[in-house]
């Protein structure tokens, strides 16, 4: 099984899971999402079955005020603290295609949601200020990166192979800057060391081939070393537990999981203290640093695959150098 096959029928089973013994209005709603990606189908799932929870009413009892209330309860959390804007439009965006399917099947009388607002995209001063510290600077790469060649080293010990492979999962993140669900699916096919490319499935299920760098390429090549020696190790059981498609593997010998990916990147990063370093990070820090380089917004959104470079900003952390820039030419006049 392919590591997008894998990855898709996990969320299969946690979608089965949340349709067992529910309505059967849910799994119209889940029939009626044809063309949406199958995570997205998951979480609209769960915010369909939040909001009904919350009207505590049969859907044919729906009305505009309860779509309205929800998304405005939604706003803030219990204790006062506004929600994200991201969060708030996913819900939005969740019920608007909820309602839009209860309305085509002639389960409620109008299309409610279409009456409802989308909540504009806007950063509170918190969201600013852990943003300003979202990313890895030059020198916080160095030391990081630092700190992986020589983990074993302070251990006390000789390099394994798990070494090489948080070595070369970091190498991957911090030069392709893809996300941490693509590389979780990355098979060894995936990679071709003759040509230095990986080909990545990505959110959406869009397929994109990125250009490796030498220095990633040796690493990825020994991984690769490391990870034969471990699939001959565990070929006299019977049956194998190793997964002999994906990339990387845990050291229980399956694909890796998120959890297990963030602690990877976690685990050496105790030289930076002061930062949450996680895969979210390391790509920030990719789309960071391309833009301090280039200066163009669209190359980086190339680069991240975004589709509108609005999200593309939202991963670009100095943005204030523009402003510096402005303030010393208009400085020259004074």
């Amino acid at each position: 099984m392919s590591g997008v096959q894998e990855l898709t029928k996990k969320y299969l089973d946690m979608i089965e899971n949340i349709l067992n013994g529910k309505p059967r209005y849910l799994r119209g709603f889940y029939n009626f999402m044809a063309d949406t990606s199958v995570r997205t189908k998951y979480n609209y799932l769960n915010y369909a079955g939040a909001f009904m929870d919350f009207t505590k009413k049969d859907v044919g009892n729906l009305q505009f005020d309860d779509f309205n209330n929800y998304l405005a309860k939604t706003s803030y959390k219990e204790n006062g603290e506004q929600m994200s804007s991201s969060y708030r439009i996913a819900v939005y965006s969740g019920l608007k295609k909820f309602c839009e399917y209860l309305y085509v099947s002639k389960q409620i009388e109008d299309n409610y949601m279409l009456y409802i607002k989308r909540p504009k995209a806007k950063e509170s001063q918190k969201t600013i200020q852990k943003r300003e510290t979202g990313y890895l600077t030059e020198s916080e790469i160095k030391k990081y990166l630092k700190r992986v060649d020589n983990y074993h080293k302070l251990e006390g010990r000789e390099e394994n192979e798990w070494d090489g492979r948080d070595k070369a999962i970091i190498y991957v993140f911090l030069t392709t800057g893809i996300r941490c669900s693509a590389l979780r699916a990355l098979d060894v096919s995936d990679i071709d060391l003759k040509k230095g490319t990986m080909t990545v499935t990505d959110k959406g299920e869009k397929v994109r081939t990125y250009d490796l760098t030498h220095e990633v390429c040796e690493e990825l090549e020994s991984w690769l070393g490391w990870r034969r020696i471990l699939e001959i190790e565990n070929s006299y059981d019977k049956p194998s537990k190793f997964n002999t498609q994906a990339l990387f593997i845990s050291r229980k010998l399956n694909r890796m999981d998120e959890v297990t990916v963030y602690n990877v990147i976690k685990k050496y990063a105790d030289c930076i203290p002061e930062k949450n370093i996680s895969p979210h990070k390391l790509r920030a820090t990719y789309g960071t640093q391309l833009y301090n380089k280039t200066g163009d917004i669209y190359f980086v959104q190339e680069c991240m695959g975004h589709s509108n470079p609005k999200t593309t900003e939202l991963y670009v952390r100095e943005k204030k150098q523009n402003t510096k820039k402005a303030s010393e030419i208009m400085g020259k006049f004074l």
